[in-house]
């Protein structure tokens, strides 16, 4: 297994795994020596022995260790679910300590400037009107970075449902970097022939 060179690795991972549609088996450790625990992910299904109870792991704890095996691997005692609206409620279900809290917080506020897109019927977020504030920020502020869109939150309730909503959008692929602007890209070829002169 490849050790975690970061905390929450898994979730870049997963978007990896979402946004390229492939299909195979994440197998990963919480602790040194400890149980693997084992996911298998296709385009549109999740299935394991316990795939709550592992996706809300992969949520709330840090891996030690990763492998993801291209082979799909089904048991007996496997259940199958939907894949998107399985880690929306792995997501709507997630408690943090403090800590891990403070430090994915921190992790998604060095994210530069973002926009997201209008999620499809089959997301099913359960907190759609966090998500709509989350979609109206991007397209009304001059700098909708994660880091200034939690620091809107009211409160540390707030914050919550807001880093939660960034995670789901995250993982799911709905977040990318804002287009630029016609006006910028005429004023960055205007640039360019003015350096050639």
């Amino acid at each position: 297994m490849i050790k975690s060179k970061t905390l929450f690795q898994q979730l870049p991972l997963l978007r990896n795994i979402i946004c390229n549609k492939r299909a195979g088996t994440l197998l990963f450790r919480l602790k040194s020596g400890a149980d693997v625990h084992s996911i298998t992910i296709t385009e549109k299904k999740v299935t394991g022995q316990d795939v709550s109870a592992d996706l809300l792991l992969l949520f709330t704890k840090p891996m030690y260790s990763y492998r993801w095996d291209s082979k799909i691997k089904l048991t007996s005692d496997s259940f199958s679910y939907s894949l998107i609206p399985s880690i929306c409620r792995s997501i709507g279900q997630v408690s943090w300590s403090p800590n891990r809290q403070h430090n994915l917080t921190k992790a998604f506020s060095l994210m530069p400037a973002i926009q997201v897109t209008n999620p499809q019927p089959e997301i099913a977020w359960q907190d759609m009107t966090t998500y709509q504030t989350l979609y109206r920020f991007t397209k009304t502020h001059q700098k909708p970075t994660p880091a200034n869109f939690l620091a809107s939150a009211s409160d540390d309730k707030e914050e919550i449902r807001y880093l939660k909503v960034l995670m789901m959008a995250y993982c799911l692929g709905l977040i990318s970097k804002p287009k630029p602007s016609k006006k910028s890209n005429i004023a960055s070829r205007i640039l360019k022939r003015i350096r050639k002169v």
